[in-house]
């Protein structure tokens, strides 16, 4: 296995490629914690400046990775195609036979809403996410929740970088 092997190499792209990822990687990658400052999270109707802890263990969402989200990003206090990513995530919630209880426009207008609440000049990325409490097999479509998190991810800088795909 690769548990302990630092790098490797990538068939496809002939280059050296990370075994796995380490704390340090993510930490430059700007995927440590959250600092409250720079997050806000929208869930049981309520916006709120820590992450709310939303499941466990016996969660189907947990269990079965019932969840579904679509990414959106703002820049300098815009955030364009955000009907659009809205829009996706509702479909793709119904796909996944969870059961929306926000339209696109709602949920777009609550993004809004939070990137106004974190400084403009911060690169955002939006999170909206459905996803189902219960189930076994299935999820049970009348436990869906929703939860918004928006949060400061700063676009990396332009330069190169390879992608390989594993095998």
């Amino acid at each position: 296995g690769s548990r302990g092997k630092r790098s490797g190499r990538c068939d496809r792209c002939s280059g050296d490629v990370p075994a796995y990822f380490t704390a340090e990687d993510a930490d430059s990658f700007g995927w440590g914690e959250i600092d409250p400052m720079e997050a806000v999270f929208y869930h049981d109707g309520e916006w709120q400046e820590q992450q709310p802890m939303l499941i466990g263990p016996m969660n189907h969402a947990f269990w079965m990775s019932s969840v579904v989200f679509d990414g959106a990003r703002s820049l300098r206090g815009l955030v364009p195609d955000l009907e659009e990513h809205c829009a996706r995530l509702v479909v793709s919630a119904k796909n996944m036979l969870l059961a929306p209880m926000l339209e696109p426009s709602e949920i777009a207008e609550l993004c809004r809403i939070g990137v106004r609440k974190l400084p403009r000049d911060m690169e955002l990325y939006i999170r909206p996410m459905f996803y189902a409490r219960e189930g076994f097999l299935i999820p049970e479509a009348d436990s869906t929740a929703f939860v918004i998190a928006i949060y400061n991810s700063p676009i990396p800088p332009d330069g190169p970088f390879k992608v390989c795909l594993s095998s």
